[in-house]
């Protein structure tokens, strides 16, 4: 499934930066970064494409040899705790990719780990969680379990979840699409209330010049509507939760 979601971004134009860790939440193990983020970069697309989607197919093949206690939400909040001050950039969306066929075992309660992933940013909605986790459960699966605290997690931050056993090809080439659209776009931290969004453009109301992305939960201008450079925008709407 990962081979179409980088062949989507072998073909896109979007400066992205990506790194891979491992569910392994063990001493020697615990949010380190497999191989070298410094080769999943645009830079490193643009110079030689082949090359960079060889790397990301050999991070990506992390094994099945790591501790069976799968913490995803802890590695994926220790890798941050290690390397954010070089990976993260101030203006850039991050996504989390979560994939697992467990439940998450980590030790915090799961609002502790949302509430970080969002502090990473200036804006909670520039932070996104993909759920790809085991959704439902059959009697043959039985070292399977779904991973809920997984999709909450994916919930609270309006990102995405999809079936682990599935055809989750799509799920990761909306994903690039969305990341792709989220760079011109402005990002909501929460679910609206249909109708209730309103757009200003320096203190004036646009009423017809922007579209709402239900599913990266974002504003986008319509390309007749683009704000100038350094002008003021303000998002108003309600919520439910």
């Amino acid at each position: 499934n990962f081979n179409s979601f980088i062949s989507h971004f072998a073909e896109s134009e979007v400066n992205f930066k990506m790194a891979i860790t491992t569910t392994d939440g063990t001493t020697n193990y615990n949010g380190k970064m497999v191989g070298d983020a410094n080769k999943l970069t645009y830079s490193a697309l643009l110079a030689n494409k082949n090359e960079f989607i060889s790397n990301f197919k050999n991070y990506v093949n992390v094994g099945i040899k790591g501790s069976g206690r799968e913490q995803g939400l802890k590695t994926a909040k220790s890798f941050m705790e290690r390397y954010a001050s070089s990976f993260l950039r101030q203006d850039a969306f991050l996504t989390i990719v979560i994939v697992s066929d467990e439940e998450d075992q980590s030790e915090r309660p799961v609002d502790e780990y949302s509430s970080f992933f969002k502090g990473l940013k200036s804006k909670p909605g520039m932070v996104k969680v993909y759920s790809i986790v085991t959704q439902y459960l059959t009697p043959t699966m039985r070292e399977q379990s779904i991973g809920k605290r997984y999709n909450w997690v994916a919930d609270i931050t309006n990102g995405v979840k999809a079936d682990i056993y599935g055809n989750f090809a799509k799920t990761l080439n909306n994903m690039g699409t969305t990341i792709s659209n989220l760079v011109d776009s402005f990002a909501l931290s929460a679910k609206p209330i249909d109708g209730s969004i309103k757009v200003f453009v320096n203190g004036v109301e646009n009423k017809n010049g922007w579209t709402f992305d239900s599913t990266s939960k974002a504003i986008k201008f319509k390309s007749t509507s683009i704000p100038i450079n350094g002008a003021k925008i303000e998002i108003t709407y309600q919520t439910l939760e």
